[in-house]
């Protein structure tokens, strides 16, 4: 309860359309995971990208794909950071995309490089440096 986010790989879908290929999830799968973010009053964010966070690695009539990755948030998070989404990135290392959560809508903008700042040995030895 109160104000939460949860990021993660949850293998689960909420519609038919979250997936690709492979065996169709029953109606009841799909509504048993839908009863649970809603008994945890969790709301699934909005996400730019490809729709789909999970292959199986195969081509052709095998290729899975899945949205099983998503971030959620409490209505009240939710409240607090209306224009947050996930930007669903590709990835060549894993099965699994890689999701970049943006509370202000923009996550281009949030994650410009910043100037790198370097440890200056002699800041050690300043009392007022922790």
């Amino acid at each position: 309860h109160g104000k939460a986010i949860s990021l993660g790989d949850f293998n689960e879908i909420l519609t038919r359309s979250e997936k690709e290929g492979g065996v169709t999830k029953s109606e009841r799968q799909i509504n048993e995971f839908k009863h649970t973010l809603n008994d945890c009053m969790l709301r699934d964010l909005r996400y730019r990208g490809c729709p789909f966070t999970w292959c199986n690695g195969r081509t052709g009539v095998e290729r899975i794909l899945c949205q099983l990755d998503r971030c959620t948030g409490t209505t009240e998070w939710l409240s607090l950071f209306p224009h947050a989404i996930v930007r669903h990135e590709i990835s060549g290392v894993s099965d699994n995309c890689p999701m970049r959560p943006s509370l202000l809508g923009r996550p281009d903008q949030e994650h410009k490089r910043r100037k790198v700042k370097k440890l200056e040995a002699m800041w050690v030895k300043d009392a007022k440096c922790e």
